[in-house]
């Protein structure tokens, strides 16, 4: 019995023989309204994705979720409580301040060597 049916890819307009496996499901969703601004996802509920975009889709997923999780765990680097100030200046002036602070315990550690 063959179930598959002809559509469109959804992100690219190609023509795929779609099953219930490249259909749209809530999860590819919850990924393209994180990486789009405003998809329209319920103009055609049956349409399907093919195989080439979902991989693209999973790269571009995985790639943002890590950038958004090296901001959360470099962000506190770099905000203090009183000022959140995030300007090149004082980006350079904290960096410059870290440096200095790395290379003085260096100093220390070659000390009791």
């Amino acid at each position: 019995m063959n179930d598959r049916h002809k559509t469109e890819c959804r992100l690219c307009l190609r023509t795929i023989y779609c099953d219930e496996s490249c259909l749209i499901e809530e999860v590819t969703r919850q990924m393209l309204q994180a990486l789009l601004q405003n998809p329209n996802l319920d103009v055609d509920k049956g349409t399907g994705m093919c195989f080439e975009c979902a991989t693209k889709l999973q790269n571009a997923y995985d790639f943002k979720s890590t950038c958004v999780n090296i901001e959360k765990k470099i962000l506190p680097f770099f905000i203090s409580e009183e000022n959140m100030n995030l300007n090149e200046k004082s980006l350079k002036k904290r960096i410059q301040t870290v440096s200095q602070l790395v290379v003085l315990r260096i100093r220390s550690c070659a000390d009791f060597v």
